[in-house]
């Protein structure tokens, strides 16, 4: 029997609209799939942006945390480099400097000249004839010659504590006939000198000296009313000299000799890795 006109006509929509609703549906599908997939990945990509942000916030906060520790440690340490209390007191940076002839190679290196520069020292001192200077801690006298040539009518008493220095000082002053570079034995405690001196020089041994400020109260008892103390040491950031914790900053050294009554007149600035310091008793008159 065949199917009727309008069987087959009904029979035809009817599956039409079945494979249509069946694609409608799919296509839904596809459609909330696709906005799903949208809101999933616009959620991870706040949350990973939220997350780098806190990661930023927390970065700043230990950066900033960091700096302001490293800057109160810095406050701290330069504020105790230059107001603390007992290092005046403290006992000095002690190395024994036997064998004369052994040093000579290293302290009358002329390498050395470069940086100590030892003509225009001598020139700085302005020592006149006459003058007796004490050069404490003369070592081989690389300074004491140079000032006794320079001023040979000056007397310098060559001061030091070793004894073999002392010896090699009295045997080159033979040999480099300078009458008047004077070999002295000082204390290391108390700094007494055969006679009053007008000039007292001091090159890299300031840090080596216990108690400073006792010991340049008791130095002035040998010192003219007139007299210069000049101290020469290494600064903190040279390249050379002794281990960088035993060295002694300027600030240190002036507020110390401050203790010790002096004030500070001269600060010259010529040496490449030293400072050229020159004190006076407190409340004598400048020298002309």
């Amino acid at each position: 029997m065949s199917t009727p006109f309008w069987g087959r006509h009904s029979l035809t929509i009817g599956q039409k609209l079945r494979k249509g609703m069946v694609r409608l549906t799919v296509k839904s599908v596809q459609i909330y799939c696709f906005v799903l997939a949208l809101t999933i990945s616009a959620s991870l990509g706040l949350a990973v942006r939220e997350t780098h942000a806190q990661d930023n916030v927390h970065a700043a906060a230990e950066s900033a945390e960091h700096a302001t520790t490293h800057t109160a440690e810095q406050s701290k340490n330069n504020s105790a480099e230059h107001t603390h209390p007992n290092k005046g007191h403290a006992a000095g940076y002690h190395r024994e400097f036997k064998n004369a002839k052994r040093w000579v190679k290293v302290f009358d290196d002329p390498a050395r000249d470069k940086w100590q520069m030892p003509s225009q020292v001598v020139e700085a001192l302005h020592v006149q004839p006459k003058d007796i200077v004490a050069d404490i801690g003369a070592g081989t006298g690389y300074f004491s010659f140079r000032i006794a040539k320079a001023q040979p009518k000056s007397k310098i008493y060559a001061a030091d504590v070793e004894k073999d220095m002392l010896s090699f000082l009295a045997e080159e002053a033979k040999r480099q006939r300078t009458k008047n570079v004077v070999p002295y034995e000082i204390k290391t405690s108390k700094p007494e000198l055969p006679e009053k001196v007008n000039l007292v020089l001091i090159v890299d041994t300031f840090h080596h000296i216990d108690d400073r400020v006792q010991y340049f109260k008791d130095l002035q008892s040998s010192l003219t009313p007139d007299a210069r103390l000049v101290i020469v040491d290494f600064t903190k950031e040279s390249p050379v000299g002794p281990p960088k914790d035993h060295r002694i900053d300027k600030y240190e050294v002036i507020s110390e000799l401050k203790e010790s009554g002096y004030s500070l007149s001269n600060d010259k600035k010529f040496l490449p890795y030293q400072y050229y310091l020159e004190f006076r008793k407190t409340g004598e008159h400048t020298r002309k």
